[in-house]
C-alpha cells in the first residue's frame, strides 16, 4: 500500500503557498516574531534579485520524474528493479536532506512571465504520460512473464511508488484552470482511487486549512498510521458534502443526486 498526500508547497514557478505564508499573514505572528519575518523577507528579496540577474529558474528538476519512469522500465526489463527502488528510498531522501534548502522565490514580475512559460507545463504533462506508460507496461510485464518472486515484489513497489508520486503531480494540475490540465490531474488520481481529492482539496482543504474542519490536517504528535485512515475517509465525506451543497444551495436542485453532481461521475470512474 502506497500513499502520498500532496499538500501546498512550491507549485510550478509560483511562490510557496504553504502554512508558512498563512502564518506570516497573521498579525499576531508578525508582532511576536517581527524580526524573524523581516530577516526572511530580506533573504527572499536578495535571492529574487540574484535570480533576476541570472534568469536561472530551471525547468530541469521538473523532468526528473520522467527519468525515473524510464529507468524503472529499463531496470525491470532486465530483472533488476531493486536498483531503482534503492534510488527511490535511499538516495532520494538523502539528497533531499542535504540539498533541499532553497529560499528563492520569483518576484511578482518574474512570476507573471514564468506562469506563461509553457516549458513547466510540458514537463509535468510528460510526467503524466510516462506515468501511465510505465504503469501499463508493469501490468503487461508482470502478467505475461515468468518472473521470480523477488523481481515481482520490486516491480510492484516501483509501480505503487510511482502511482503515489503521481498525486503530487496531480496536485499541480488541479490548481490550473484549463480542461486539459484538470484532465491530466484526474487521470493520475484515478489510478489511486482518489478522485474525491479533486473536489475536497480545492474547496475544502483550502477553505479550512489547518483547522479541525480540514480533513487533511494532522494534530501535533499524531502518528502516520492514525492519520492515514482519518484523512482518507474524512476527505471522502467532505467531498460529498461540498458537492451536495453545490447542487442544492448553489445550483438549486432539490436533491444532490443529479447528473451534474461531479462526485457521482468521479466515483463511477473508479468502478
Amino acid at each position: 500500500f502506497f500513499f502520498f498526500q500532496a499538500e501546498d508547497g512550491i507549485r510550478d514557478a509560483q511562490e510557496s503557498r504553504g502554512l508558512g505564508d498563512v502564518y506570516k499573514r497573521q498579525a499576531y505572528q508578525r508582532r511576536v516574531h517581527g524580526e524573524f519575518f523581516q530577516m526572511i523577507e530580506k533573504v527572499q528579496k536578495l535571492d529574487s534579485t540574484k535570480e533576476q540577474e541570472t534568469g536561472s529558474f530551471s525547468v530541469v528538476p521538473y523532468f526528473l520524474p520522467s527519468v525515473m519512469y524510464i529507468l524503472s522500465i529499463i531496470s525491470s526489463k532486465y530483472e533488476n528493479p531493486w536498483l531503482v527502488v534503492a534510488f527511490f528510498y535511499a538516495f532520494t531522501p538523502l539528497a533531499d536532506f542535504y540539498l533541499s534548502h532553497d529560499s528563492a522565490n520569483p518576484t511578482k514580475e518574474q512570476q507573471k512571465i514564468l506562469t506563461k512559460a509553457q516549458r513547466f507545463r510540458y514537463a509535468i504533462q510528460l510526467n503524466t504520460i510516462l506515468d501511465w506508460v510505465s504503469f501499463l507496461w508493469f501490468i503487461n510485464h508482470l502478467s505475461t512473464n515468468d518472473l521470480s518472486l523477488i523481481n515481482r515484489a520490486g516491480m510492484i513497489i516501483l509501480a505503487g511508488s510511482q502511482s503515489a508520486q503521481g498525486i503530487a503531480i496531480a496536485h499541480e494540475f488541479n490548481h490550473k484552470r484549463s480542461f486539459l490540465d484538470k484532465f491530466f490531474g484526474c487521470s493520475l488520481l484515478s489510478k489511486n482511487l482518489y478522485l474525491h481529492w479533486y473536489t475536497e482539496h480545492n474547496y475544502g482543504h483550502h477553505k479550512y486549512v489547518a483547522t479541525p474542519l480540514d480533513p487533511a490536517f494532522s494534530r501535533v504528535g499524531e502518528s502516520f498510521y492514525h492519520y492515514l485512515p482519518k484523512v482518507v475517509y474524512r476527505g471522502l465525506i467532505s467531498a460529498w458534502k461540498i458537492e451536495a451543497k453545490r447542487m442544492t444551495k448553489i445550483r438549486g436542485f432539490r436533491t444532490p443526486f443529479v447528473p451534474q453532481n461531479k462526485m457521482i461521475w468521479l466515483s463511477l470512474i473508479h468502478i
